[in-house]
């Protein structure tokens, strides 16, 4: 089963379509639409909308281990290099109101852009002052984030965003909202019919070697509880995208000893950049310790 979250029925309609859903005739209070395979339920906008109706949908239908939870819709960004209409699968969510990052677990191969997202409680009109990494900005995405993983894992949440606009809403429409999702959803949709066919399993785990890197680094760099936890999930990541042990990527950094918090924080920054790069050749993403086989790839047979 496949979960959609989204603010406006205008970015409602092209998904209630491509995957032929009905609206429900259940006592709800919110707008649900219902299909074969898949529920989409209209949030509102904002952060209080986004964050109720996640955990509503949730709650209400009990979500197995293998279904997938999707936030789509639109963006702004104040990059004009970006075209309007590019669409992103967001790589990083940031929480405006408390600066928390969060990382997705992208495990499957994709064709999509990435890209980082900044979720506001009000609409963004230029980059908040400090902003640097944040190109996309919205108002729903990292709160549908921060619920669904009460109720998902990770790896099975996605926060996909098309630029409709350089952070100036107008001449935003609802007929230019529903076009820009009409031509891109049917992308999206092939790309999770084949996650579905591909369930990935939580049996990845360290070896030996891999976990005592990573405790000498932890250590090294003084990383807080918080930072560990994104550390961890950074080099599950870096591992199942690329094919190959994290052991090269830390190995320099068991030298490396930080006596004050500002050349910590500078040279864990550079840890996740390395992390966080894109592998030159990019094969399907596989689970460790599984079978070439049975591992899940989201792009076998399949050009989104």
């Amino acid at each position: 089963m496949i979960y959609f979250v989204v603010a406006m029925r205008a970015e409602a309609s092209p998904i209630i379509e491509a995957y032929k859903m009905k609206k429900s005739m259940e006592n709800h209070p919110f707008e649900l639409f219902v299909g074969a395979e898949s529920r989409l339920i209209i949030s509102g906008v904002g952060f209080v909308h986004a964050s109720t109706v996640c955990a509503y949908l949730a709650a209400t239908f009990k979500p197995s281990p293998h279904d997938i939870m999707v936030n789509i819709g639109v963006c702004g960004t104040h990059d004009h290099m970006i075209p309007k209409g590019e669409l992103f699968l967001c790589n990083k969510i940031i929480d405006s109101m408390t600066s928390r990052a969060f990382y997705p677990d992208l495990l499957f191969a994709h064709a999509f852009r990435e890209g980082t997202l900044m979720s506001a409680a009000s609409v963004v009109t230029s980059p908040p002052v400090g902003c640097t990494e944040a190109t996309l900005f919205d108002m729903e995405g990292a709160y549908v984030w921060q619920t669904a993983t009460c109720f998902f894992p990770s790896h099975a949440i996605f926060v996909f965003k098309v630029v409709s606009d350089f952070l100036a809403t107008e001449g935003v429409t609802k007929e230019s909202v529903q076009r820009l999702l009409q031509e891109r959803i049917h992308k999206v949709q092939r790309w999770l019919t084949a996650v579905q066919a591909h369930p990935c399993t939580d049996t990845f785990a360290f070896n030996e070697r891999e976990q005592s890197l990573i405790d000498v680094v932890r250590t090294n760099l003084a990383l807080t509880d918080t930072m560990h936890h994104e550390f961890l999930s950074l080099c599950r990541t870096f591992t199942i995208r690329n094919e190959t042990s994290v052991c090269a990527v830390l190995a320099p950094y068991v030298n490396i000893k930080t006596n004050t918090r500002e050349r910590s924080k500078q040279a864990y920054r550079g840890l996740k950049e390395l992390l966080q790069r894109e592998p030159t050749i990019c094969p399907p993403n596989h689970d460790k310790g599984m079978n070439p086989s049975d591992r899940p790839s989201a792009e076998n047979n399949q050009n989104p």
